[in-house]
C-alpha cells in the first residue's frame, strides 16, 4: 500500500470515486457527440490551451503552498515531529479515529515527518463491526501502521462493535467469525514482544488465536478484557499470556476468572465486575504483591475454586486500597471472615440497599489491625447506633464518606452529628473528644434527616462583634465554653452535604450561619447544596447573600 492509499482507501472514499466515475461517464456518453462533430484543428486547439493552463497553474500552486506552509521552511524536522507528538492525543480522539494520518493530508513535509516519527504510532485504535470489506482494510492498516512504529512500545485497543456479534450462538457462525478476524489478529500477534497496554473487548471464541510469540509478552504491563455484553463462551476458550513479568494491572469485566492464564507475581491492581465470591478470594491467594483491588456487582459463590483444608483466612500484606459492590449483597460477610489485610488503608463499601454487615467488618478490622484513613460507605442499611460503634475503632480515620444515592438506605443522624460537636454536654465530652480525633474531611450525600443545630456544633462558636462575625476563642473567656475549648479539636477541613429532594432542606436559620460563615473564612471548605428533579440549589450562598440583603452585616469579606 502507498503512502497515499492509507488514507484514502476507506469504504466512504472508495464509494464516492465509484460514484464520480459512473456520473464521468454518463457525461461523456452526451458530449462525446458533440466532440466528434466539431472540427479537427478545433479540438488540437482547445488540447493545446488546456495544456498551457495546466502548465501556468502547477508553479502557481507550488508558490501558493510554499508562502502558506512556512513552518516548511523554518522548523527542522525534528522539531516539528515533536509538535505532531504533542497534539496526538487530540486527533486520537477525533471521530474518525485517524489519529496521525491526519497530518499526512497538510502537506508532503508534514506527511514524510509524520511517517518517520514512529512514537506517533505507538498507539492504534480499532473498532471492527466484522464487515468483511472492511475489516480488510483494517488489517492492511493495522499492518502498515504498526510497520511505521520502530522499536516502541505498544498501546493496542480491539473493540467489537455491531448488535449482530451478540447473536453469535452457532459453531458456523463462530467458525466464520474466526475465519474472518485470523488475518487481523495475526498482524497484531507479529508484535507481541512490544506489546505495553492491551484492551480487548472481543468473544472469548478468539481467545485461543491470541497467543504471543512463544506465549511471552515480556513488556506487557496492562490487561483490559470484557466480552460483548450478550456475547457466549465455551468451554476451553482462554487467554493464555504464560510470561507477562511486568504485568502490572488487570481489568476485567464479566470474564470468568479461568479464562485469564498470566502471571501474577508482580500484579499491583485488579479490577473485576460480576465475578464470583471463590473467585475474588482466588485472586487473593494468587498476588503476592496487590496494593489496589476494586471488585463491582460480586455475585454468589460457584465453587469454581474451592477453599483449602488447612485455610482459616488469606493474609495479604501489601493492599491498601479496597473496593468491594455486591450484587444483592452475596458474600459480603464471607469476604470479611477469610481476609486480613494489615496494611489497608482505604476501604470502599457499596450494598444496593442492604444491610452492612458490621459485626463481620468490626472483627476483619480487629483482626487486620489495619490503621484506616478513608472509609466510604453507599447505599447500605445501618443503624445510627451501630454505624457510632465501628466508627470508634477507627481512630485514624482521616475522610469518611456516607451516601444513599435513593435516599432510602444510610442517613445522617442528630446522634451521629452529635459525636462531632465541638460543644457537647460534660458527661459525654471525653467520649466524643475521642472520636475521630484527626478527621479532615466528612461528605454526606443523601436525605435531610437531622436538624441544623447539631451540624452547627461542629464549628467553633461565633458571635457578632462590631458588625463582623468572630468565632470564640480563650480570649473571649466563657466559663460554659471551658470543656469545649479543651477537647482536641478534629482538624476539620473539608465539609459537604447533599440532600435530594426534600423541602425540609431549603432554608439554613439565620442563628446557625454565624458559625457556618466563621468556620468559612477561617479556610474551612463548606458545601451545603439541595438537589431537587431539575436542579441543584447551594444553599449556604442563597442563606449569606439573603442575611446580609436584610442586615447591615457583612458575613463573607
Amino acid at each position: 500500500m502507498s503512502q497515499n492509499e492509507d488514507f484514502y482507501a476507506s469504504p466512504g472514499y472508495l464509494s464516492d470515486v465509484g460514484a464520480f466515475s459512473r456520473s464521468d461517464k454518463n457525461a461523456s456518453d452526451e458530449v462525446l457527440p458533440t466532440v466528434q462533430a466539431a472540427p479537427a484543428h478545433e479540438v488540437v486547439a482547445c488540447s493545446s490551451m488546456n495544456h498551457d493552463l495546466v502548465r501556468t497553474a502547477s508553479p502557481i500552486h507550488h508558490i501558493i503552498n510554499r508562502s502558506s506552509d512556512y513552518m516548511d521552511e523554518i522548523l527542522p524536522t525534528e522539531v516539528l515531529s515533536l509538535i505532531f507528538s504533542f497534539c496526538l492525543p487530540h486527533f486520537l480522539c477525533h471521530a474518525r479515529g485517524s489519529g496521525p494520518l491526519m497530518f499526512g493530508a497538510v502537506s508532503k513535509k508534514w506527511r514524510d515527518t509524520a511517517w518517520s516519527t514512529p512514537n506517533l504510532w505507538s498507539s492504534i485504535s480499532i473498532i471492527i463491526d466484522f464487515n468483511p470489506q472492511r475489516l480488510s482494510h483494517q488489517t492492511s492498516l493495522a499492518e502498515e501502521w504498526l510497520a511505521r512504529s520502530g522499536q516502541r512500545e505498544l498501546s493496542i485497543q480491539v473493540h467489537s462493535q455491531g448488535h449482530h456479534i451478540d447473536d453469535v450462538m452457532e459453531d458456523t457462525e463462530i467458525d466464520y467469525l474466526i475465519f474472518l478476524m485470523r488475518p487481523l489478529i495475526g498482524v497484531l500477534v507479529q508484535y507481541s514482544y512490544r506489546w505495553k497496554s492491551l484492551d480487548l473487548l472481543l468473544p472469548t471464541c478468539l481467545f485461543n488465536y491470541i497467543i504471543p510469540r512463544n506465549n511471552n509478552a515480556p513488556l506487557l504491563e496492562r490487561l483490559k478484557v470484557e466480552p460483548p455484553p450478550k456475547g457466549t463462551s465455551r468451554r476451553g476458550d482462554a487467554l493464555r499470556f504464560h510470561l507477562t513479568p511486568l504485568l502490572q494491572r488487570i481489568d476485567i469485566r464479566d470474564l470468568k476468572l479461568k479464562t485469564l492464564e498470566v502471571q501474577w507475581d508482580f500484579l499491583t491492581h485488579f479490577s473485576g465486575v460480576g465475578m464470583s465470591v471463590d473467585e475474588c478470594l482466588e485472586v487473593f491467594r494468587r498476588t503476592r504483591r496487590l496494593q489496589h483491588c476494586r471488585f463491582a456487582k460480586i455475585g454468589p459463590n460457584e465453587s469454581e475454586f474451592p477453599t483449602p483444608l488447612n485455610e482459616d483466612w488469606i493474609l495479604v500484606w501489601t493492599i491498601q486500597r479496597l473496593q468491594l459492590g455486591h450484587r444483592h449483597n452475596f458474600g459480603r460477610s464471607y469476604l470479611f471472615n477469610t481476609l486480613t489485610l494489615p496494611s489497608l488503608i482505604s476501604l470502599q463499601y457499596e450494598g444496593h440497599r442492604e444491610r452492612l454487615p458490621v459485626a463481620a467488618l468490626s472483627v476483619f478490622v480487629a483482626r487486620s489491625r489495619c490503621a484506616l484513613t478513608q472509609l466510604a460507605l453507599s447505599a447500605v442499611i445501618v443503624s445510627d447506633v451501630e454505624l457510632i460503634d465501628f466508627l470508634k475503632l477507627l481512630p485514624s480515620l482521616e475522610i469518611l464518606q456516607l451516601r444513599s444515592p435513593r435516599g432510602d438506605s444510610i442517613g445522617m443522624s442528630d446522634l451521629l452529628l452529635h459525636y462531632f460537636s465541638l460543644n457537647p454536654p460534660p458527661e459525654a465530652a471525653l467520649e466524643i473528644a475521642k472520636f475521630l480525633p484527626v478527621l479532615t474531611t466528612l461528605h454526606y450525600s443523601g436525605r435531610f434527616s437531622f436538624s441544623w443545630e447539631p451540624l452547627a456544633e461542629m464549628f467553633p462558636i461565633a458571635i457578632f462583634l462590631e458588625d463582623k462575625i468572630v468565632p470564640l476563642s480563650m480570649e473571649i473567656p466563657q466559663p460554659t465554653l471551658i470543656d469545649a475549648l479543651n477537647l482536641r479539636r478534629r482538624p476539620l477541613r473539608s465539609v459537604t452535604f447533599k440532600f435530594y429532594e426534600n423541602r425540609k432542606a431549603e432554608r439554613i436559620p439565620l442563628e446557625v450561619l454565624p458559625r457556618l460563615v466563621a468556620a468559612l473564612n477561617d479556610g474551612v471548605s463548606i458545601k451545603i447544596f439541595h438537589w431537587d428533579s431539575l436542579r441543584g440549589t447551594d444553599m449556604l450562598k442563597r442563606g449569606i447573600m439573603e442575611f446580609e440583603a436584610t442586615s447591615n452585616i457583612r458575613l463573607v469579606p
